[in-house]
């Protein structure tokens, strides 16, 4: 039915009815991304408007710039766009598609590699971006290891054959990848996650700019919608997703238990903990960039509620971040169990008065009665004796009377 429903907007609807926007990825085609071809595919995009380009990582460009610069409306980044944020470029976090880093050390058993300190004086292929890799490098520092001076680098060459053929001891990897393939070759490989030394970083980082979220505020509430429905339906159906990225985005040639075994790995580390889809938390943006300033890699202040999104239509989230920003949480928590205190404190005072006042409204009823039935005697005695004196006086008369009447017979 959904499949009829898109063919239905597409034939009816006018051309130019549905946006057209683009999406940098951040490396070629996988299941990594599989979120987005099901939004695509699915027709999620084109229910809410869209129509999406996607393109796979540019090694030529950098896709924050681009997007920045207006030229890319969305892109797919790393942890480090808390870097670039600090050094002056505008882009704006939606939501981080992964709770975890998925970047490892990864080595073969059989090179005797047990520990995390026989990486010293080891040949590692590295690229770039694992050079800049916060997590790579927090993680080597917490075990007094430099990433720069202890060990041996050797450019990356992308090809697992590299660590096969022992010509480097160790290369930097994605757990979701190279570890299945060196399994599928019947070597035991034995990895270093940061995540395994309590440096747990974002990746995957969905990201736009401050000119596409203040111009297209509507667009960019629709973009990020249809986006958490196709993940939702790519981790709820892996098998399905995989075979429509076998099909269709296949530009590495990965088979399809790979892109199976990679859509497991992958929805483990998108719901790490339980943690809702996408979440981002200032607190765990703050502690990452403590370490960036803690490295000497960063040196200015960030307003994090200005570049983290958060719907313009939710106005507990405007109340959040506003109490964020200008008075803080702990204030807050503070101030409404003041509140709270006098509330309370109110009430009791209140319910004593009441008290107090009940018992004297009571004694002055009393009194009152008190009175009324005094004053009530006296009218009656007062009418008494006004009866007694007129029943007197014709008594009087009679006997008078009488006594006239007795003397005459005598």
């Amino acid at each position: 039915m959904r499949v009829i429903f898109v063919l239905f907007l597409l034939i009816c609807l006018p051309v130019g009815a549905l946006e057209k926007v683009s999406l940098r990825l951040l490396w070629l085609h996988q299941f990594e991304f599989a979120g987005f071809y099901i939004a695509k595919e699915k027709g999620f995009y084109a229910e809410a408007g869209l129509e999406v380009d996607i393109s796979q990582h540019n090694f030529k460009v950098s896709t924050v710039d681009e997007v920045v610069q207006g030229k890319i409306d969305y892109g797919v980044g790393r942890i480090t766009l808390l870097k670039q944020r600090s050094e002056g470029k505008k882009v704006i976090l939606l939501k981080s598609i992964f709770q975890t880093s998925p970047l490892v050390l990864l080595g073969k058993k059989s090179q005797q590699l047990s520990s995390i300190q026989d990486i010293k004086n080891k040949r590692v292929m590295t690229n770039k971006d694992t050079a800049g890799s916060l997590a790579f490098r927090s993680m080597l520092s917490a075990n007094k290891i430099d990433f720069d001076k202890d060990i041996i680098h050797i450019p990356h060459s992308y090809d697992i054959q590299s660590l096969v053929n022992n010509e480097v001891d160790l290369i930097s990897a994605y757990v979701y990848n190279e570890p299945y393939y060196l399994s599928k070759l019947g070597i035991e490989p034995i990895y270093f996650s940061p995540n395994d030394y309590g440096f747990e970083f974002y990746a995957d980082i969905l990201f736009t700019s401050e000119h596409e979220l203040n111009n297209h505020p509507a667009r960019v509430k629709k973009f990020i919608q249809a986006s958490i429905k196709g993940w939702q339906y790519a981790f709820a159906n892996i098998d399905e997703s995989a075979k429509l990225i076998y099909d269709k985005y296949n530009s590495q040639n990965k088979s399809l238990e790979a892109f199976i075994y990679e859509g497991e790995k992958l929805k483990a580390m998108a719901l790490y903990k339980n943690r809702p889809f996408g979440d981002i938390s200032i607190d765990r943006l703050k502690t990452t960039y403590d370490i960036y300033r803690s490295m000497g890699l960063v040196n200015k202040d960030l307003n994090y509620a200005d570049f983290v999104y958060q719907d313009p239509k939710t106005n507990w989230q405007k109340i959040h971040g506003f109490v964020g920003r200008h008075i803080g949480i702990e204030r807050l928590i503070w101030g409404f169990g003041v509140l709270l205190l006098f509330i309370l404190a109110v009430i009791v005072w209140n319910r004593m008065l009441q008290k107090k006042v009940s018992l004297v409204v009571g004694q002055k009823l009393e009194n009152e009665r008190l009175i009324f039935r005094q004053n009530r005697i006296k009218e009656m005695a007062t009418m008494m004796s006004g009866i007694a004196h007129q029943w007197r006086q014709p008594l009087n008369a009679i006997s008078t009377s009488i006594l006239n009447i007795d003397s005459i017979f005598q």
